[in-house]
């Protein structure tokens, strides 16, 4: 399984708001890609989707 993970932080205030973007290549056919925020160092799930790539890189082009 890989993990990539890409942080964007967004300051609102005093606050701050860290996304995560992760890749999981499952069977070496599908790739799970799940958007989470990360707060206190823990990872929430907001959105994933599971596309048919042989890699775990997913270029931003990628569409349906």
């Amino acid at each position: 399984m890989q993990l990539g993970l890409f942080f964007k932080r967004s300051h609102i205030g005093h606050a701050c708001l860290c996304l995560s973007l992760a890749t999981s290549l499952f069977w070496e056919e599908y790739c799970l890609i799940c958007l989470a925020v990360v707060h206190w160092g823990r990872a929430v799930p907001l959105a994933w989707r599971v596309v048919e790539h042989a890699i775990a890189y997913i270029p931003c082009a990628v569409g349906d």
